[in-house]
């Protein structure tokens, strides 16, 4: 808190108010640009580590509708369950389905999938099992990506005395959550703020002098 100037003074009920005006800012504004240059670099790495995930999935995509084009062609000839209709009395439909299970597994004998779509579906697992792995093993480590409120509201906290006054710090960095949210803008918590708040204390006259009860 700084620039701390009193702008009223008065008496009312038997106490004495006085009304003030004061700033926060940061006592260390190179931290907040350390952090920036921090979140921006982990920033690009997440980034570049989600491009590399979707690049991924593209190609994994791209395999599957070749594997799904290949079956349905491969499939066109299979028996169809609707070719199994004997038009059974009810209860008896277990067996067309019986029927046209093995109608399809003696055609699934005689027509194994070719090699060529054995191959890409195999290479569909594999690739599929790799982009797993590169997703879990490249994943960023992040200090500050994702924590940027939290982390500046902790340290406008800690550089208080004693914590500082709850009632005289929190207007001020609810100033800042607001701000940021109409800028759409994360990177404006990582800005240097110098907040102009206001406040009020209560005070009344003791044996000892005057002495603060309340603080607004």
């Amino acid at each position: 808190m700084t620039h701390i100037k009193k702008t009223n003074g008065y008496e009312e009920d038997g106490h004495y108010r006085v009304e003030f005006t004061y700033d926060i800012e940061l006592k260390d504004p190179d931290t907040l640009k350390r952090m920036r240059q921090t979140y921006q670099e982990e920033r690009d790495r997440v980034k570049a580590w989600e491009d590399a995930g979707k690049a991924d999935q593209q190609q994994i995509a791209t395999l599957k509708t070749e594997i799904l084009a290949l079956r349905k062609e491969h499939n066109s000839s299979a028996p169809r369950r609707e070719d199994f209709n004997f038009n059974n009395p009810p209860g008896m439909g277990f067996l067309e389905e019986d029927a046209y299970r093995k109608a399809l597994i003696q055609w699934e004998n005689e027509h194994p999938l070719p090699s060529s779509l054995r191959q890409k579906m195999q290479a569909l697992d594999a690739m599929e099992q790799e982009a797993r792995q590169k997703q879990e093993r490249d994943q960023p480590t992040n200090t500050i990506y994702n924590k940027v409120t939290d982390s500046v509201w902790s340290m406008y906290v800690a550089g208080c005395p004693n914590g500082g006054s709850t009632k005289f710090l929190y207007p001020a960095l609810l100033q800042i959550r607001n701000d940021a949210a109409k800028a759409q803008d994360v990177l404006y918590w990582l800005q240097d703020q110098q907040l102009q708040m206001k406040g009020k204390i209560t005070m009344r006259k003791t044996e000892n002098g005057w002495r603060a009860l309340s603080e607004g």
